[in-house]
């Protein structure tokens, strides 16, 4: 078993590589066969990438191109349709022997014995599932319901569509690229609706001096003017401490010392890596997976691996999955077929030797990169800020690769 924990950017990425290159590359040198086992507490990939839009209305979210039409010749507008995509249909050709999907969450790792645990539901007990690689790429969760997994996020945001038709203040807490983003996007909802800007309220809670600290200082000025022009009132310098659901409202308690009310809260302060199932002595001070250069992991065994935003590596950036792929997927490669070498009598295989010597003389390493490759944030109809590595996009540019249709087409 080939077992990849996780089924969002990463995961897949690494399941789909194997399955359609690692194993037929595999198989044509002899080697063992395999099954490759994914496992995933969600039904659903989330293209979370939309979900700024998603957050004000399924209406906003671009349809996707490849998707049916209605008997009436209409695109759906529904966030099951377009927002999150089910996972099993795209791995249909591979049969079982080859391709497994367990919709349960991974709750331990017994490296002695090399078994990972999975909780399947509430009400069934848990499976050991034996492992020859492992492949961590469990990601992170978001500090809101509203971002969060298939099921949890299609309730959270139907009760949020709800709430926010007779809302007249909603606060965002978080001044980085979606909490400038859903800022902007409940602005124009507002604005669209007609409703006066003296009667609504938008709150930006932001933690440091300005907004979108990651980018030049420039951009995030232009980003504060932005939100100006659209309403949106900015708090600089403070951060929220406590929330308090009331009746009616959300009281959030600021660091210095006011309380702020509003209809709803919504938490924008970045993520925590999923990794709570895992043994201490692999993950940092922050709860991420240590992994080296080549994103093996040690201290779990042999043949265990990290990507995307659950590994220490990562910058919890798409890029950091892409630039990964290639890396992860030739070491697993050579490891499988080093451990065939060594352990299943095939030293006399001249092709699989020679294979691997060819391996050996290539190294497969991550090089840590200082771009921060493509952050926008669009934030009108037509236009926004941004950077692509490192370089300031013109607000056009931004719409043209974000915000025309925020990558549907991709999916």
């Amino acid at each position: 078993n080939i077992i990849v924990l996780g089924a969002s950017y990463s995961g897949l990425s690494v399941a789909h590589n194997f399955l359609d290159d690692l194993e037929p590359r595999l198989s044509a040198l002899g080697a063992s066969n395999y099954r490759l086992v994914l496992v995933s507490p969600s039904t659903h990939f989330f293209f979370n990438i939309a979900a700024p839009q998603a957050l004000v209305s399924p209406s906003l979210i671009p349809h996707h191109e490849n998707r049916p039409r209605s008997p009436k010749g209409r695109r759906s507008s529904t966030l099951s349709d377009n927002l999150f995509v089910p996972i099993q249909p795209a791995f249909a050709k591979h049969p079982f022997s080859r391709f497994t999907f367990m919709h349960g969450q991974a709750t331990e790792i017994d490296h002695k014995t090399r078994r990972v645990t999975v909780q399947v539901d509430r009400t069934n007990p848990v499976q050991q599932i034996p492992y020859h690689a492992l492949i961590i790429a469990t990601g992170s969760s978001s500090h809101s319901p509203l971002l969060s997994l298939h099921d949890t996020t299609l309730k959270a945001l139907r009760e949020f569509y709800h709430k926010l038709k007779n809302a007249t203040h909603i606060a965002i807490v978080g001044g980085g690229l979606s909490g400038v983003e859903i800022a902007a996007q409940i602005a124009q909802y507002f604005d669209q609706k007609r409703v006066e800007r003296s009667k609504r309220r938008i709150t930006l809670i932001s933690g440091g001096t300005q907004v979108l600290k990651k980018l030049e200082p420039s951009i995030g000025k232009q980003a504060e003017k932005r939100l100006k022009t659209l309403g949106v009132h900015v708090l600089p310098n403070v951060r929220a401490q406590t929330l308090t659901r009331k009746t009616r409202s959300v009281e959030c308690d600021l660091d210095n010392g006011q309380v702020l009310s509003a209809d709803e809260v919504i938490l924008a302060t970045g993520v925590c890596p999923n990794t709570r199932f895992l043994p201490i002595q692999v993950c940092d001070k922050s709860n991420y997976v240590i992994t080296d250069e080549t994103l093996r992991v040690h201290g779990i065994g042999d043949r265990s691996y990290a990507i995307g935003d659950c590994a220490s590596y990562s910058d919890n950036h798409i890029l950091d999955v892409y630039d990964a792929v290639p890396v992860l997927v030739n070491n697993l490669y050579k490891d499988l077929l080093e451990y065939q070498l060594e352990n299943s009598g095939l030293e006399s295989h001249l092709k699989l030797r020679n294979t691997l010597e060819d391996l050996r003389d290539e190294r497969y390493r991550r090089q840590r990169s200082t771009d921060t490759g493509m952050l926008l944030a669009p934030m009108t109809k037509y236009g926004g800020v941004g950077s692509v590595f490192g370089w300031h996009v013109p607000s056009l540019m931004v719409y043209l690769l974000k915000g025309r249709k925020y990558r549907i087409d991709s999916v």
